[in-house]
Parts: C-alpha cells; structure tokens; sequence
C-alpha cells in the first residue's frame, strides 16, 4: 500500500465513545504553562476520554499548582505526573507513555485546546484500521491571550465525517519530508504499541521530535492525515517553539529530521527533494550564523559549521 483514502467506519456513536473512554489516554505535557493550562483540561473533558495524565515537567512556576487543581476537580479522571526536574519535550512524554494502560493514547499540550469532534473522529479511524500507527489534523493558531477559558460554542467544531489520507511507503516518506500541509502535533492520536515499538520520541531532538518520529513509524506502519482542525495552537513567548526560535536552535530541529529521513528513506526518487532541504538548510543556518555574529555572546562559528555540512550533505544526496 502506498496511499489510501479511508473514512470513519460507521458504527453507533454511543459504541465509540463507550470504546473511546476505555481504550485511549489523552497525556497533556505541561511546561510553565499554568495561566493556559485550564483551558487544555477543559478542552479534553469535553471528549469521553476517560483517563488524562497530565506531564508536568519541572516548570518551577505556577503550572504544577494549576495541574494539581484540575486533578483535584476530576480525581477519577486526571492524574498528575509531577517532574523533579525538566526533562524536556520529549522524555517528558515518553515518562507519561510508560504509565499509558491502554491500546491508544493521544496527545494536547499544556498551553493549546482541543478542537470539539475530531479526537473523536481520529480514535474511530486509528482504532478501526490497525495498520495506522499515527493520525492528526492542522491546527488553527491563536495568540497567546486568546481562548483562555474553553467554550466549546464559541469555537469551531471538526464535521468528523472527513476522509483521512493513510500512506505508507515512499509515499509516507514524501509527505513527512514535505511536511506541507503541517500536520498538528497537538490533537494527534498514536497506536501505543507503534510507539513503544519504535522507541518513543528521541529525546537528543528539543524541537521537531514529534515530526520526527513520523519517519520511523513508516519504516513499519501507515501514518495518517485528515485535513480537519484539531487544535488551537497558542503562540506565546513560553512556547518551545518561541524559546528556540530566540536561541536559533530551529535549524537544528530540521536537520535531525533530514538526517533521519536520507538514513530510512532510499528510493531514489526522494534524493531531489532531500537535496533541496539540505540546501534549505543550509541557508537556515547562514542565517543563524549572521544573527549570532551581531549577539555579543553568539558563537557564529558553529553554526557556519552546520551549514557548510548541510551543504555537503545536500550535494552529495
């Protein structure tokens, strides 16, 4: 199989969200995101979803706080992961997989809202075609003081009837390596096993872990698409995007994934576009060279490094 098209089987609603809340854990990584976090909570009581772990990752501020007071709100429901530490994006989630106890797990952070309708859509569709390791949709993107209280009849609803593009293959690899459209990493529903399978996020990728693990799963599994909102992604300043946009660290977060995608992928056809994003690449980090080299504490040096071997590795693929 390279590419299908699916829709969500029908079945009575009331079988899938009976089913749903018994066989999918949502995990809400939390990371000093505590004014935001009540919102995300909220987004996912909504859903059936029957059992929430929230990850908090060693925020220092008043994040841990908001989290132990929506587990006390919903004791039965939410569960707090509390981190001595920060772990970072990464092995912060892949903490919380380990205490996941069912077949499927999905995943919103701390500072975004679920869109209402299409986790459940995304479950009918992962649970009934069990070659999917992954599916997610785009997200809308909001400001950081936008949607801070959860009101479902203000927002927009996913129609829920929505075909999903399921590929596999060279095709998988294509679409993971464009990465246009974007698929959204919040809302996105996984296949526990998949995950544990091809060993969770890589925990050395700060920004990008969770485009990158896309690629491993397609070594095996199908990945899936479905052009339905899934969630309101909050740009602020806190945001780990935002965080390493200012460090110009981003280049980095792309070129682990192309370095992982020219090692798994080796058809042929791939080498024009993972030339093309080796040079982009490279460019992205003479840009980052430049704006070190005008920062009285940058080290522009290093990243003339990193483009110069994103150069080669352009050429030579």
């Amino acid at each position: 199989m390279e590419t299908t098209i699916i829709a969500p089987k029908e079945h009575p609603a009331s079988d899938w969200r009976d089913r749903m809340r018994r066989e999918l854990t949502m995990i809400i990584p939390a990371y000093r995101c505590g004014r935001y976090l009540r919102a995300a909570v909220d987004s996912v009581l909504y859903t059936p979803v029957g059992n929430i772990l929230i990850a908090e990752d060693g925020s220092g501020d008043d994040t841990l706080a908001a989290a132990y007071d929506c587990e006390k709100r919903h004791p039965g429901r939410i569960r707090v992961l509390a981190g001595k530490s920060t772990r970072g994006p990464g092995s912060n989630v892949n903490r919380a997989v380990q205490a996941v106890e069912t077949a499927y797990f999905a995943k919103l952070d701390g500072d975004d809202v679920l869109i209402p309708g299409f986790l459940e859509a995304a479950f009918r569709l992962i649970a009934g075609n069990p070659e999917i390791a992954v599916i997610s949709g785009r997200d809308l993107r909001i400001e950081a003081d936008e949607v801070l209280d959860f009101i479902p009849e203000r927002l927009p609803k996913a129609p829920g009837d929505r075909p999903a593009r399921v590929m596999s293959g060279t095709d998988a690899y294509r679409f993971i390596v464009h990465w246009d459209p974007n698929p959204c990493s919040s809302g996105a529903a996984y296949r526990t096993e998949a995950f544990r399978a091809v060993g969770g996020f890589d925990e050395e990728i700060i920004w990008g872990e969770d485009w990158e693990i896309w690629l491993r799963f397609a070594q095996s599994w199908a990945v899936a698409y479905c052009d339905e909102l899934s969630a309101l992604y909050r740009q602020h300043p806190g945001s780990v995007t935002a965080t390493e946009t200012r460090r110009n660290r981003i280049c980095y977060g792309y070129d682990a994934v192309f370095r992982r995608a020219a090692k798994l992928c080796p058809d042929p056809e791939l080498k024009p576009l993972l030339r093309i994003c080796f040079l982009r690449l490279a460019k992205s980090y003479c840009g980052a060279a430049l704006r070190q080299f005008r920062s009285p504490s940058g080290d522009s040096l290093v990243y003339f490094r990193q483009a110069m071997r994103a150069l080669s590795s352009g050429l030579s693929a």
